[in-house]
């Protein structure tokens, strides 16, 4: 439904904005978002929708890898759904860096019922696997490198399971799983 009315006086105004940065500012469960204006003020737009879903924010915080654990995966790993992977980086937009913390939508009270949640699975950097028990919703958790339940570790080729790109005959692919980064470039380059 079209809310452009309910949204606010800012959402009238005409400027020329240049980045985003996005996370959970007030830390209660929904994305928030920093606007840069050229020439003008920084927009805080504060998402007051009201938590009406549940939700899960992880901090993950590295330790013999990078101390933000940029490149890390995260996995939401519930009873009966495929799992739900998330990217640790703070990249998005132009000169802004967004709230590196991963956040999982959860839904309805029904929705966890019927999907209860089990665990969350790291792939950390290096590619080492770890995992903690998610014991309930609406919570920030914080996930130290070495604290969880130790992986095997995954083969560095297998590293990123959501990405299924088919790079065009005339482009190749270059991956740097370490940032999480894949390049396309044209093959001659």
């Amino acid at each position: 439904r079209e809310v452009t009315v309910e949204a606010g006086a800012v959402f009238e105004l005409s400027e020329v904005s240049r980045g985003a940065a996005f996370g959970d500012v007030d830390n209660d469960g929904d994305i928030d978002i920093a606007v840069t204006n050229a020439n003008g003020p920084v927009r805080l737009l504060r998402n007051q929708s009201g938590s009406r879903n549940h939700w899960l924010l992880a901090r993950l915080i590295g330790a013999t890898t990078n101390r933000d654990a940029y490149g890390a995966r995260v996995a939401l790993l519930r009873k009966g759904r495929p799992p739900v992977w998330r990217r640790v980086a703070a990249d998005g937009s132009y000169l802004s860096a967004s709230d590196p913390r991963v956040h999982f939508g959860l839904g309805t009270d029904d929705e966890l019922r019927a999907a209860p949640l089990q665990n969350l699975l790291v792939v950390w950097p290096d590619g080492s696997q770890e995992t903690w028990a998610v014991t309930r919703p609406d919570q920030i958790m914080t996930l130290r490198e070495g604290a969880g339940a130790r992986g095997s570790r995954r083969p560095r080729a297998n590293r990123f399971p959501q990405h299924h790109f088919q790079a065009p005959p005339n482009l190749r692919c270059f991956a740097e799983p370490s940032f999480g980064l894949l390049t396309i470039a044209p093959v001659a380059w």
